[in-house]
């Protein structure tokens, strides 16, 4: 983007080129190309306006030049929503955990993206201990359709706790994003 690290208040590139930031920094894993975007570096480091319109362009590259398949697991929240980075999306997947402010945030994210104009959202929820937290989540989803779910597996915090993908730990839960993929058309 032209702006040098620490600066505040510069003249920086809205429109920086990226073609070549997915091969000088992607990560190859099992057939399938991994970068690590959008991370903030440290408290009290300024203005991030420079790193996100980069975030932007690379994002709309990938997804509207590139025509490839590109999963974004971004972080809870609405930053991405807020500045854009999410614009190209064609579906976007909004994870909720049975609790209020779980659903309060997907709300707003699936009002957000709508007026981006993300064409396809859903709800998927996660950490489900049984019937009674579905029933509060489709109670309280109002717009967004509930698609599928996850079901609270302990499995799943001991893999993150040993750095493990949970592809590799539960066979079961690789299974039900299957099926949530199929049901929305994207597998």
């Amino acid at each position: 983007t032209g702006a040098r690290p620490g600066e505040f208040g510069g003249y920086f590139r809205l429109n920086p080129q990226v073609d070549d930031i997915p091969k000088r920094f992607s990560v190859e894993y099992r057939g399938i190309y991994l970068m690590q975007m959008g991370t903030i570096r440290g408290a009290g480091k300024g203005c991030a306006c420079p790193e996100n319109a980069m975030l932007k362009a690379l994002m709309s590259h990938l997804l509207l030049r590139e025509k490839e398949t590109v999963i974004l697991d971004m972080v809870a929240g609405l930053e991405h929503l807020g500045r854009g980075t999410a614009q190209a999306v064609d579906a976007m997947y909004i994870v909720v955990e049975p609790g209020k402010r779980s659903l309060d945030i997907a709300q707003e994210i699936a009002q957000m993206a709508t007026q981006l104009g993300i064409p396809h959202m859903w709800a998927v929820a996660n950490k489900v201990r049984g019937e009674e937290d579905l029933l509060f989540m489709r109670e309280h989803l109002k717009t967004l359709e509930l698609i599928g779910w996850l079901p609270y597996d302990p499995r799943a915090i001991e893999a993150d706790m040993r750095g493990q993908p949970l592809y590799d730990v539960s066979a079961a839960l690789v299974d039900r994003v299957r099926e949530i993929a199929r049901q929305t058309g994207l597998l």
